[in-house]
């Protein structure tokens, strides 16, 4: 592979349906979406946090909430191919569980960073259709249908990263700023 672009994008909801029904998760959310049913004063996790509460609805209580991650990981030291991957995490799950179950929804490799209209674009739209539409999967333990919404609620991706996502000068530029309009 020394020569070209390569794309690849692995939907999220067969991978979800896949880890909801094969490997029990939703026992693991539900136990641990327990600890917060109680009110706390500081913060424990995501799942206190305000853009969560934005989304909770006790009347659809399986709902589950995702971070995703983007960035750019050179190759080979003499050479600009890269490659950047789209990873998704549950922040229902225990902390400690999470990294267990990443989630690979796409991967770009090329000697520039990717059209982020092209590389976002299939991602974007099925995250658009999981939180508007439910998908329905069967819970391996008690063979019930279970219907569920799939929220993105973080992007974790650095300060490079960032400018690519949304389109702005990267922060070394002139006016890379995406907080103000200081030429800097």
């Amino acid at each position: 592979m020394k020569q070209g672009y390569f794309f690849m994008y692995m939907p999220l909801e067969p991978q979800l349906k896949s880890k909801f029904q094969y490997q029990n998760l939703m026992h693991n959310i539900k136990k641990y979406k327990r600890i917060f049913e109680e009110p706390s004063s500081s913060y424990r996790d995501i799942l206190d946090g305000e853009a969560y509460a934005k989304i909770k609805n006790p009347k659809y209580s399986d709902n589950i909430s995702l971070q995703f991650n983007i960035d750019g990981i050179p190759l080979y030291r003499k050479s600009n191919y890269q490659i950047w991957p789209i990873q998704c995490m549950i922040n229902e799950l225990p902390p400690n569980e999470r990294k267990d179950h990443i989630l690979m929804c796409g991967l770009w490799f090329g000697p520039h960073k990717p059209n982020m209209n092209v590389f976002l674009k299939p991602f974007v739209t099925e995250l658009s259709n999981l939180s508007r539409s439910r998908f329905k999967w069967i819970d391996a333990t008690n063979s019930k249908q279970i219907v569920i919404k799939v929220f993105p609620i973080i992007c974790s991706r650095d300060t490079p990263a960032r400018a690519a996502i949304q389109n702005f000068i990267q922060y070394n530029g002139k006016y890379g700023c995406g907080f103000c309009q200081h030429s800097g």
